[in-house]
């Protein structure tokens, strides 16, 4: 079974992120997430001609092992980031068992 990045949510994209980066990569709490967004380098925005959903897409620094991903959209800064690292270290579609 396959599972489309851009539609993980919740404990599901959490676990998708901690597979990525490791178990307590994914802070719930403003200042730590601030640090990852700056350490892995993505960059994250809001776009108001869609809802005011956010896009997020890593950029990718150089000793980080995170490559370069596609912009992933979500409806907070957390999720569209979160889908971010997922896509750019597994891809767009990830396989379930």
């Amino acid at each position: 079974m396959n599972i489309k990045t851009s539609e993980l949510a919740g404990k599901e994209l959490e676990s998708w992120v901690a597979k990525a980066l490791g178990p307590q990569a994914f802070a719930s709490h403003w200042p730590d997430f601030e640090q990852l967004v700056e350490r892995y380098a993505i960059q994250s925005a809001p776009m108001p001609g869609k809802g005011l959903q956010w896009c997020a897409v890593v950029v990718g620094r150089p000793g980080t092992n995170l490559p370069d991903g596609p912009w992933l959209e979500g409806p907070t800064p957390r999720i569209a980031v979160g889908r971010a690292i997922v896509a750019a270290r597994f891809g767009l579609e990830l396989s379930v068992a």
